[in-house]
């Protein structure tokens, strides 16, 4: 939400871009943030080998 929120407002009032392209940043910037989040915690899941958090993780630690 804040990395949209950023993302808009530097479009509309750094880029000078119209407020139109500037709100479809939103979800751009929204979903990009979400999927590295998302890859970053599950990597770091499957890299960490300790024993409480192979359950949480599927048992593959």
């Amino acid at each position: 939400m804040i990395t949209g929120m950023c993302a808009t407002a530097y479009g509309f009032f750094a880029a000078a871009l119209p407020l139109w392209k500037s709100l479809m940043l939103y979800p751009a910037a929204g979903l990009g943030a979400t999927v590295l989040m998302i890859a970053g915690l599950s990597l770091r899941c499957w890299m960490q080998s300790q024993p409480a958090l192979g359950q949480a993780c599927g048992n593959r630690a």
